[in-house]
């Protein structure tokens, strides 16, 4: 595996030179971008399994936690209705994970291009050479009240 790496800085190659264990390949499923299902009465998914992606976003957990606090809005929402709950959790999952599965889809192509890599330092660099942003944007509603 050092031999890959060959001219890597030899603080990263000794993440692998010093490891207690051998490298432990692993694959990377993921499911299509823009998956979706019909309605099927009485079940609904969340987490990876309804969005399962590579980690190159960086959004796995937080996607998981934010559908389970959707799904029970939803059915707070929907008292008594769970056909209801499910159906309004399920519109508003589709758009969102898929932009979430995208960015992870472009990232993991990037992160293993023949390049690679290169992708990575010129998105880090982008982040200079982007326009100053406001560093604490002016906060409306209950946040301002609340500051």
């Amino acid at each position: 595996m050092l031999d890959l790496l060959d001219g890597w800085d030899n603080t990263l190659r000794g993440l692998i030179a010093n490891a207690d264990t051998q490298l432990t390949p692993r694959r990377i499923h993921a499911l299509p971008v823009g998956h979706s299902w019909d309605r099927a009465p009485g079940v609904t998914l969340l987490g990876d399994a309804a969005h399962l992606m590579s980690p190159f976003a960086g959004e796995g957990a937080n996607l998981a936690m934010f559908d389970g606090a959707q799904l029970a809005l939803e059915i707070i929402e929907h008292a008594g209705n769970t056909e209801g709950a499910f159906a309004a959790y399920e519109a508003e999952l589709f758009p969102r994970t898929t932009r979430a599965a995208a960015e992870s889809a472009e990232s993991l192509e990037m992160m293993f291009a023949p390049d690679a890599p290169k992708g990575l330092l010129g998105m880090f660099a982008s982040f200079d050479a982007a326009p100053d942003a406001d560093p604490a944007p002016e906060l409306t509603g209950q946040a301002a009240k609340s500051a």
